[in-house]
């Protein structure tokens, strides 16, 4: 089998959060069946997690951004809680391979993809900061906000004062 062909069936399977794990593992199997060589692939940023550990933060990182884009976040659990939950492992399991693979805590990243969602809300001028808090899933604007200016080193106001506004796209946080 040739690497276009594996190409195509990574993307074939790998189309939904809950079928990527199983893709790369039977994408492994046929590589090794056929005594090739794994490389990632860098091809339009297209990078194959090879191991299982960075697979599980991939995982990770894609419920994460999902929730992100699914608002209002409504968390009725802890986001431990949840996680464990939807990928039917243990929290600290979760935990210690997402640190382990990204180099920051599970929490870190929520935090920062909050942010950066608070930061395309304030640009769109839709709503108000109470508003974002609560489409984020703040219990009040001040929470947003100490965390805002902890990860940004400003308040929202001065962001929402600045000309050109730093952004990252979600895949590029870590």
């Amino acid at each position: 089998m040739k690497i276009k062909s594996i190409i195509t069936f990574i993307f074939l399977l790998a189309w939904s959060v809950s079928t990527q794990a199983q893709a790369l593992e039977e994408l492994l199997s046929i590589a090794k069946q056929n005594n090739l060589e794994l490389k990632v692939l860098e091809k339009d940023d297209f990078e194959f997690a090879s191991d299982r550990d960075e697979v599980l933060a991939e995982e990770i990182k894609l419920i994460l951004v999902e929730m992100i884009n699914k608002l209002p976040i409504v968390l009725n659990q802890k986001l431990s809680d949840f996680l464990a939950a939807k990928l039917h492992r243990d929290y600290w399991t979760l935990s210690k391979t997402f640190s382990k693979v990204e180099g920051i805590t599970l929490e870190q990243y929520f935090i920062m993809l909050r942010v950066e969602k608070a930061k395309e809300l304030i640009d769109y001028n839709e709503m108000n900061f109470s508003e974002i808090a609560y489409e984020l899933g703040y219990s009040n604007i001040n929470h947003l906000s100490a965390q805002f200016k902890r990860v940004t080193g400003m308040s929202m106001t001065q962001y929402k004062k600045l000309k050109n506004k730093p952004h990252k796209p979600f895949d590029k946080i870590v």
